[in-house]
């Protein structure tokens, strides 16, 4: 019985340490980003920035990935329906909960937040099956945010970070070459959080054959989805921030139309919302437009499709814009 016993207590100081020496490196490069954290987070830093300079004045604030970043002009909103407006849209790959977090500190008492999340949103797990952004983010400039989610959680995620996230911060870090400044976001975005950028494009012919496997696949919305925007509503209910939802902007593919699964996806997430008491507004299929009405992926409008799908929202919205009069 004591070799099975010191076998053990050898192979127990041995994980102890290798996990020790595993947190301590990725302590050591938290502030040596890989390129894509600097490029996310210098998207994040954008839109900070607006959120802090906008209007002290009850505002709509419309929320989620990069379908509102590249779909949703809040200066139009703004001028047409006449009511204060920001675009707090980011980059999906972060996850919902980094996003709420994020703009808590700038919603006030009167604001409406209008929710926008991509389809592949409500199968977001804290850890487990994680977007390589989120995980990037989260061992680097975004590790404060990190620090808040559940021990277990922080554990899996660093056991989920690669050695090459370690050898890309060192290489960014210390290239004497390089500045990390290069790999910061160059879309031009207006003080209202606005991509400018966007004025033509079209889809790679690849995306306009694939649709989403989270609309053709029977969807779970998750339970860690469950407690975040359950824990986000309460937040807003407490301080007298209204929220609604609404849906994403996506390329209108035909293996949607009469897809009983599609269907049943919609039902889910209008479901959803309804067990935390948030209305959606629009439809699903409202957001949906044709190709000519894209950028460069099935969730980014340009220009002209930006400006179609703003128009839609000041109609939808109107209502409750009429509640502050």
């Amino acid at each position: 019985m004591i070799a099975p016993a010191k076998n053990f207590l050898i192979f127990t100081t041995g994980f102890l340490l290798a996990a020790s020496l595993w947190w301590s490196v990725l302590w050591f490069v938290q502030d040596k980003p890989v390129p894509n954290a600097i490029f996310t987070q210098s998207i994040l830093d954008s839109k900070i920035e607006s959120a802090r300079s906008s209007p002290k004045v009850p505002k709509v604030v419309f929320l989620g990935g990069s379908n509102v970043l590249f779909g949703i002009d809040s200066k139009q909103f703004a001028r047409q329906a006449k009511h204060a407006a920001l675009n707090f849209g980011c980059a999906a790959g972060m996850g919902p909960e980094l996003i709420l977090d994020l703009v808590d500190p700038y919603l006030s008492k009167g604001d409406l937040v209008v929710l926008h999340w991509e389809y592949e949103q409500y199968l977001f797990t804290r850890s487990g099956q994680v977007n390589i952004t989120y995980l990037n983010l989260l061992f680097g400039p975004q590790r404060p945010f990190a620090s808040k989610l559940p021990w277990a959680d922080r554990q899996a995620l660093s056991l989920s970070v690669s050695f090459s996230h370690v050898r890309e911060g060192m290489e960014t870090y210390w290239n004497p070459y390089v500045t990390p400044e290069i790999y910061k976001c160059n879309w031009i975005m207006d003080e209202f959080g606005n991509i400018r950028s966007n004025q033509g494009g079209s889809l790679p012919s690849e995306m306009k054959k694939a649709p989403l496997s989270s609309l053709i696949n029977e969807m779970a919305i998750t339970d860690d989805v469950r407690e975040i925007f359950s824990a986000f509503v309460h937040r807003c209910n407490e301080r007298g921030v209204r929220v609604v939802a609404s849906w994403p902007n996506l390329y209108a593919h035909q293996d949607y139309d009469g897809n009983r699964i599609t269907k049943e996806n919609f039902r889910i997430i209008k479901g959803f919302w309804a067990s935390l008491e948030i209305p959606v507004e629009g439809d699903p299929r409202g957001a949906m437009f044709q190709e000519e009405f894209f950028h460069d992926t099935v969730y980014h409008l340009n220009s002209k499709g930006v400006a179609l799908r703003t128009q839609k929202l000041v109609e939808e919205l109107r209502p409750w814009l009429e509640i502050d009069d």
